[in-house]
């Protein structure tokens, strides 16, 4: 009886040695592992950083651009000039862009569509819009922001699109909103706001996903006040100097086939 209880005894202590051994033996592998993943976090940090001193950058380098146009702009020019930039985030920004909406109508309907209600400013419109995919200069003043406002679209004004875009622009307590196109082409689709802490966009109005955010982007425009349009920019990161942006073909839906009836 002594003897089967000294080789339980003994059975356990080798037990808990073979325990202490493993210990010993996991315990460098999980400081590795401990390391690796601080190192992971501290460049992702680093990373995350540069991004924001990147950003930070290009918004600098935007109002010594905007400022040196102000400076060599006078008159009506550079009250065009003031009203496409970012730089204020208050009221005025949000007066202009109440007049990009009034431009933005003109996306949603091409040329050859047009309706006969339309006045003369809008049947100009369209002969520019068809001699060129890209966009032709019309001429549009809006009495809310009391501005003249030239931006290049193809297509005819749509008054219920404009008035929607108008809407949606006053609702919202955003500083700063984005249009989404179709393509390239800069076809109107939707006007969404950005969230600068969570890099997203969201919509407001219009067509598209809901929230969009960066790899989900593919092209991104800028407004030039110079040529009075939207310039593609070679950038991929979601920023305050982004007027407007394009999705990947993926994130577009696509009309339901309904099934054949026999």
């Amino acid at each position: 009886m002594q003897a089967k209880r000294r080789a339980i005894l003994a059975s356990q202590i080798r037990r808990k040695e073979r325990i202490m051994a493993r210990s010993e033996e996991k315990e460098p592998e999980e400081m590795d592992r401990l390391q690796v993943k601080m190192q992971r976090m501290e460049q992702a940090e680093m990373r995350r950083m540069e991004r924001e001193q990147r950003r930070q950058k290009q918004l600098e380098d935007y109002k010594k651009k905007v400022e040196q146009e102000l400076m060599i702009k006078p008159g009506s020019d550079r009250a065009c000039v003031s009203s496409t930039i970012s730089l204020n985030r208050g009221h005025s920004h949000r007066r202009h862009l109440m007049n990009l909406a009034n431009v933005c109508g003109t996306l949603t309907k091409r040329a050859c569509r047009a309706q006969s209600n339309v006045g003369n400013n809008n049947a100009n419109a369209e002969q520019n819009g068809c001699s060129s995919s890209t966009a032709r200069a019309v001429g549009v003043s809006s009495p809310v922001a009391e501005l003249s406002l030239k931006l290049i679209f193809p297509g005819h004004v749509s008054n219920e699109q404009r008035q929607k875009v108008q809407a949606a622009i006053a609702q919202s307590d955003s500083k700063h909103f984005l249009v989404l196109f179709r393509d390239h082409q800069c076809q109107y689709r939707g006007l969404y706001t950005l969230d600068q802490f969570s890099d997203t966009v969201h919509k407001i109005e219009g067509l598209g996903p809901k929230v969009c955010r960066e790899p989900k982007m593919t092209i991104m425009f800028k407004y030039d006040s110079g040529s009075k349009s939207f310039g593609r920019i070679q950038t991929k990161h979601l920023s305050a100097t982004i007027d407007g942006f394009v999705i990947a073909e993926q994130y577009w839906q696509k009309p339901k086939i309904p099934h054949s009836c026999r």
